[in-house]
């Protein structure tokens, strides 16, 4: 049965993903085991969880970029709002800026929805003033430019400037800028067959029909690597014990 808010209504993929990211920035825990449960609570179908998860690891992968791109449209900036204002803007601007499968209009109607619940009265206004100018301004491939290189690609690539500063004395521009695009790609997920279920071509038929598009690991065949993972750890495969995941060198 789907969960329900203290208000009674029904909670949504992008609402399970608000209270993730807003307990995550209080330092409540952001660990796998948490964000099921909270998942469960509200009762989110596979998709849903997806959707979900996608937007969790999103915002927080890009934060410093989505908070550029709304100080380019708030006079006060994001400082000024409460954590869940906040994380609300976060989750329509990376939607609207890297998430492809959802249409604009989407996006920024349910952020002004989320705001209804979750903003003050006078941001839910703001909430749809802020995102249709980020959209008219354009939200996907607009360049950093602060005049400071260091703090271009800090932003660009969310991580911290006097990181970034002491790679570019090490590695130079383009291998600092190799070295973070890698940094920021989600991490490969492997699986194995559990030998008490099934074995590993019969696991590769089955993730191959959920859409995973599992391959084998060169150096060790027995494992899988997930081509497409969203939704893995929501599927029956998942949860009946089929597979367990764990990465390749732990084999080796």
């Amino acid at each position: 049965m789907p969960g329900r808010d203290g208000t009674g209504e029904r909670m949504t993929a992008r609402e399970s993903a608000l209270r993730v990211l807003v307990r995550a920035e209080r330092g409540q825990g952001l660990s796998d085991g948490l964000i099921r449960d909270e998942f469960d609570r509200a009762g989110l179908g596979r998709e849903d969880r997806a959707l979900a998860r996608e937007l969790v690891a999103g915002v927080l992968r890009n934060r410093s970029r989505l908070d550029w791109l709304l100080d380019g449209s708030l006079k006060m900036g994001v400082g000024s709002l409460s954590e869940y204002e906040a994380n609300i803007l976060r989750m329509g601007a990376y939607q609207l800026a890297m998430l492809d499968r959802v249409p604009a209009y989407a996006a920024v109607d349910e952020s002004v929805r989320l705001s209804k619940r979750f903003a003050r009265k006078g941001v839910i206004g703001l909430t749809n003033a802020v995102l249709r100018d980020i959209i008219k301004k354009g939200a996907r491939g607009r360049m950093v430019s602060t005049g400071d290189p260091a703090r271009d690609l800090s932003i660009e690539r969310s991580h911290p400037e006097w990181l970034v500063r002491r790679w570019l004395a090490q590695l130079g521009p383009e291998g600092t800028a190799e070295l973070l695009e890698a940094d920021n790609l989600p991490a490969p997920v492997f699986v194995w067959p559990n030998p008490r279920r099934t074995d590993r071509l019969r696991l590769a038929s089955e993730l191959e029909a959920g859409g995973f598009e599992p391959r084998p690991h060169r150096h060790v065949p027995e494992a899988l690597e997930i081509g497409r993972p969203s939704g893995l750890f929501e599927h029956e495969l998942f949860l009946n014990g089929h597979l367990y995941v764990q990465d390749p060198g732990a084999q080796l």
